[in-house]
């Protein structure tokens, strides 16, 4: 369970790599506060102003984070006091019923970062073929860092 608690946070600090440049590129003198775990979704509020996720409009991206965090970090510490003082059959029930909820936490957030992802390159007026595709990969990090006016440098087939 603890390596859920390592994954998110990797995902975050991948992500706000990505916005600490965009929030750059966009003149700000205090970029690289970014990189202080969950400061770069707050700024990421301000520069998005909301978007929607499946019919869903996200407001506080940054708060949807924290409290993400928190259900997987008390979802965690459950675990292992069940694992402590629990007998086994029953720690082990336990452990596959709190991976729910972090499971849930992690799609969801997956999700947001996708759309967050999908709404910066359309406030930018970078839209691309296949966009979606590459924000779903986790490939916004070079978008973000490139984006400049004009073309954003996609390769295309014809050349």
């Amino acid at each position: 369970m603890i390596c859920f608690i390592i994954v998110f946070l990797a995902a975050l600090e991948y992500i706000a790599f990505g916005i600490a440049f965009l929030d750059k590129k966009s003149g700000n003198r205090l970029w690289f506060l970014d990189f202080i775990p969950f400061v770069a979704f707050f700024r990421a509020d301000r520069l998005s102003g909301g978007f929607d996720v499946a019919t869903v409009h996200v407001r506080k991206l940054g708060v949807t984070f924290v409290i993400f965090a928190v259900v997987i970090i008390l979802a965690t510490v459950y675990v292992q006091w069940g694992q402590n003082n629990l007998p086994d059959i029953d720690s082990n029930s336990l452990r596959q019923i709190m991976y729910i909820p972090v499971v849930v936490c992690l799609v969801v957030a997956y999700v947001d970062i996708v759309g967050f992802a999908v709404k910066m390159i359309a406030l930018k007026r970078r839209r691309f073929r296949f966009d979606v595709l590459a924000c779903m990969l986790f490939l916004t990090i070079p978008f973000f860092i490139n984006m400049k006016e004009g073309n954003i440098g996609v390769v295309t087939a014809e050349g």
